[in-house]
């Protein structure tokens, strides 16, 4: 009797799952009874030839299995569709390994605008590197998986507009300029990424950052920290890969020492904060981005980054006592003022003080030592690109020699 009891009870509960599993297909229109698998090879023994072609075939909740081999396209998912990667040939033919989509280096090389879709186990590459911000995966639409893919050479890695309910994890991310963008996620799960030169980033304030779950990511095998909502305390991560503090208050942060990332670290909506004695080496973008106000950046050292210390936003900045080496690099075509050592964004009261500059005039021509270090910038109010304008400031007492 007990035991006839106990198999009424999982009958019963294995009986309601599958109907609510059916239920949630016909809420989206889709006819689970229809659903249908559609197979993709680039040498012709699948259903087609190219991903395209599969997807404008398909209908919302179908699966397409993608194999081996070298897919030159750019992709448009727009229906709810399930796209996996098959690391293995069908049929003839000697492929092998996740299937690859070159975007062959412009536009973004997959979008997804549909809810509820799945992409997994492929190599995405070669987006446009742009300033408008390509993307391997760019995701608009909610409920959506990305899982186990890589992706390289990209703009930007894997990019989330406004989305919700989505899941990232378990990609390898490398040589992307960011790595992971996220611009106001929203119950979303980010976690167990894997990212090489490359790093995340978060915009969005700190309320709309909770809801979410970020953990367990890596840039460079260290770990990439995420601080909200910390008051009074020091950071100090000698094993930090990447760094990100949103709305803190009378922090110092101190002694990392992180490399070949996006952004090394990146201070939102912050005040009273102390930086110091840290090293950002190899940076594609800033070795700190900082928004805030009340800010004092001291004893660190920037060495060959696009930036050295990039200001988003506020004001009362103090930058003394650093290192400003090969802070200049041209790796992506741009107006060269745009890309000096610093750049003011709605930011004012901006102070640099007896820092370091091996660019400096001076260094070079020892008679011109009375000269102040220039630092050109820009400054834009309304961050579009049409209203940026170029500034300057001064170092008044640049250093003779590296501290």
């Amino acid at each position: 009797m007990k035991r006839t009891l106990i198999s009424i009870i999982i009958f019963t509960i294995f009986l309601l799952a599958s109907l609510f599993s059916v239920e949630g297909m016909k809420s989206q229109n889709i006819n689970v009874n229809a659903i249908q698998t559609w197979t993709v090879d680039n040498e012709g023994d699948g259903d087609f030839k190219q991903i395209q072609q599969a997807i404008n075939k398909a209908n919302p909740g179908d699966i397409i299995e993608v194999y081996s081999g070298i897919y030159k396209e750019h992709i448009k998912i727009n229906k709810q569709i399930i796209l996996k990667g098959i690391s293995t040939e069908l049929g003839a033919g000697e492929d092998s390994g996740k299937p690859i989509i070159d975007g062959n280096h412009f536009g973004d090389v997959m979008e997804i605008n549909a809810d509820g879709c799945a992409v997994s186990n492929f190599r995405i590459q070669n987006s446009g590197r742009t300033y408008s911000m390509k993307k391997g995966i760019k995701i608009t639409s909610n409920n959506c998986r990305i899982i186990n893919n890589t992706l390289q050479n990209n703009f930007v890695g894997i990019g989330l507009s406004n989305t919700k309910n989505c899941v990232v994890a378990e990609n390898i991310l490398f040589y992307n300029i960011f790595g992971i963008y996220a611009t106001k996620p929203n119950n979303c799960t980010i976690s167990n990424n894997s990212l090489f030169n490359t790093g995340l980033i978060f915009s969005a304030t700190a309320d709309q950052l909770l809801t979410n779950t970020i953990k367990n990511n890596k840039v460079n095998n260290k770990t990439f920290y995420l601080y909200i909502n910390k008051n009074d305390t020091t950071i100090s991560n000698a094993d930090a890969g990447q760094v990100e503090v949103i709305n803190c208050n009378n922090v110092t942060i101190e002694n990392l020492n992180i490399h070949d990332t996006s952004i090394g670290l990146i201070t939102s909506y912050c005040s009273n904060l102390k930086i110091k004695n840290n090293t950002f080496e190899n940076i594609h973008r800033g070795g700190i981005s900082l928004h805030g106000n009340n800010c004092e950046v001291f004893n660190n050292t920037f060495r060959n980054c696009s930036y050295g210390c990039y200001l988003e936003g506020g004001e009362n900045f103090y930058i003394h006592h650093n290192n400003f080496i090969k802070v200049f690099k041209h790796d992506q075509p741009c107006i060269s003022w745009i890309k000096k050592h610093q750049t003011f964004m709605e930011s004012k009261n901006i102070i640099f003080d007896k820092n370091y500059w091996d660019d400096w005039i001076g260094l070079k021509i020892p008679s011109m030592r009375w000269m102040p270090k220039i630092i050109p910038g820009f400054r834009t109010y309304t961050h579009k690109w049409l209203n940026i304008f170029p500034i300057f400031e001064f170092d008044m007492h640049p250093a003779l020699e590296p501290y």
